[in-house]
């Protein structure tokens, strides 16, 4: 995604003011949930990271990592006190959880930095609470794990411009992009089955 897009879905996503859920539905993708009934899916897949927006997710068996808690946690039932897009491809929403974290504010990071593509919560001093990914310090100067302050990312300087006319339609196009995607990626594994099976056919009745 361009940086340009994701100030126009920062811009779109400041009508919110609140996180009815926040949970994560694939193993690289987050659902926010927001107060209008209105989801926003983040795919952080390295090298594929996109915004999109469909309709709200009715699974059940939602993923239960030490992650998962916290992003239910400190997200789910959260009021936005702001969201940010620093000169990167980031967004960063300030949120206040409910209950006993009620007088913390949180930010939860969504980088969509292609290296660095990842989710991590951390506190107001910038200390990683949680992450999707965690990093080792021995892969990486930016080491990404509960407990340690978190560096910021390499300087960042697009080189495109543009202007978002209808980002609900920009959020819309991701998703029907994504889903052709994974459709023909499908289909291309199907594929290839059918065709080892003829093979081995083939072999067996050939030998």
């Amino acid at each position: 995604m361009k940086l340009y897009e994701i100030k126009a879905i920062k811009d779109y996503l400041k009508q919110f003011d609140f996180i009815k859920r926040a949970t994560r539905v694939a193993n690289n993708i987050i659902e926010l949930n927001f107060n209008k009934d209105t989801s926003i899916y983040f795919d952080l897949t390295r090298g594929e990271s996109t915004i999109y927006k469909t309709a709200p997710s009715k699974r059940v068996d939602f993923f239960n990592a030490p992650f998962d808690t916290k992003l239910n946690q400190l997200l789910s039932h959260s009021k936005i006190i702001d969201i940010v897009v620093p000169e990167d491809k980031v967004i960063i929403f300030k949120v206040k959880p409910q209950s006993k974290y009620k007088e913390k504010v949180i930010n939860a990071r969504f980088e969509l930095t292609g290296k660095y593509t990842n989710m991590i919560l951390t506190d107001e001093n910038n200390m990683v609470i949680e992450a999707l990914h965690h990093i080792d310090s021995s892969k990486s100067y930016r080491e990404v794990k509960p407990g340690v302050i978190l560096k910021e990312l390499p300087p960042f300087k697009s080189k495109f411009t543009g202007v978002v006319e209808d980002v609900e339609a920009l959020l819309e196009q991701n998703y029907k992009t994504l889903y052709n995607k994974l459709l023909e990626r499908a289909k291309t594994q199907k594929l290839n089955i059918i065709s080892k099976k003829i093979e081995a056919i083939k072999k067996a009745l050939f030998a």
